[in-house]
């Protein structure tokens, strides 16, 4: 029963979203860059609405879709598939409260802009189970991935190789496609000047992230691997936290006594 209510609830949530499809948002930005005849990285690195920074091959995974539906359609899609990943995270009953309509609250902030975070944590939480996942943060925002390095501290090398190898082999199809997406790409990050006033440099971060997550995985504490992710996030905003409080809710759940869970 609680479930259905959930469930219910949900989809009323996401109907009424559907009335919203904001041109600001990045899924827009997402969908446009995979638009024919539009340069996707025109606007890359910059405070614009619709700027894409992504490497080429997540635009060249959505391009298929985006390509073949109207930007409402794709909002709808696109809207649909976070919320089922806070659903998968969490379970339906709390996914209830973690999808609170509410601005300023990180994992509403994730669905409206349409950002990564929340596909982000799904592939965190498959990562210690099957590390291939890792070559998703490789290939999207790159340098969260520099949370890998607890498979390094727990001297679990197959972890590194496995989702680099992947990573690398997605490239080079990638690369043999379209050529010239990887060289916008590349001119785009080398001629970027974009920074957060409020936050410390990207450098400075990663480094932090790295030693964090490092001392993280000698000591057996996985909180560390999604604080790794965010320090090392290139543009920390408020949604950002989705990734370290639906992670937090996910393993409190997976440790919480069966009897003492609702009934999802």
């Amino acid at each position: 029963m609680a479930i259905a209510l959930a469930l219910t609830w949900l989809t009323g949530l996401w109907v009424a979203l559907l009335a919203h499809p904001d041109l600001k948002s990045d899924a827009h930005g997402y969908w446009l860059a995979a638009q024919a005849g539009i340069d996707p990285y025109g606007r890359a690195w910059s405070l614009q609405a619709d700027a894409y920074v992504y490497p080429p091959p997540f635009l060249q995974l959505i391009m298929p879709v985006a390509r073949a539906v109207d930007w409402p359609t794709f909002h709808a899609l696109w809207s649909a598939a976070l919320m089922l990943g806070v659903v998968w995270i969490v379970g339906p009953v709390s996914a209830v409260v973690m999808l609170i309509p509410i601005r300023g609250w990180p994992i509403w902030e994730s669905v409206i802009w349409g950002n990564i975070e929340i596909p982000m944590t799904v592939l965190l939480l498959l990562a210690l189970r099957r590390p291939t996942a890792w070559a998703g943060l490789l290939l999207t925002k790159v340098t969260p991935g520099v949370a890998m390095l607890w498979h390094v501290a727990r001297r679990q090398w197959r972890a590194i190789v496995v989702p680099t190898a992947v990573a690398l082999a997605v490239t080079a199809v990638s690369f043999a496609v379209a050529p010239a997406l990887w060289s916008e790409w590349i001119h785009a990050l080398a001629s970027s000047t974009y920074a957060q006033a409020f936050a410390a440099p990207l450098w400075l971060r990663v480094s932090v992230a790295a030693i964090t997550v490092v001392l993280g995985g000698l000591s057996g504490r996985r909180w560390t691997i999604p604080v790794a992710v965010v320090v090392a996030h290139p543009a920390i905003w408020v949604n950002t936290l989705a990734i370290p409080i639906l992670w937090g809710v996910h393993e409190l759940r997976s440790i919480a006594p069966r009897s003492h869970r609702s009934p999802e």
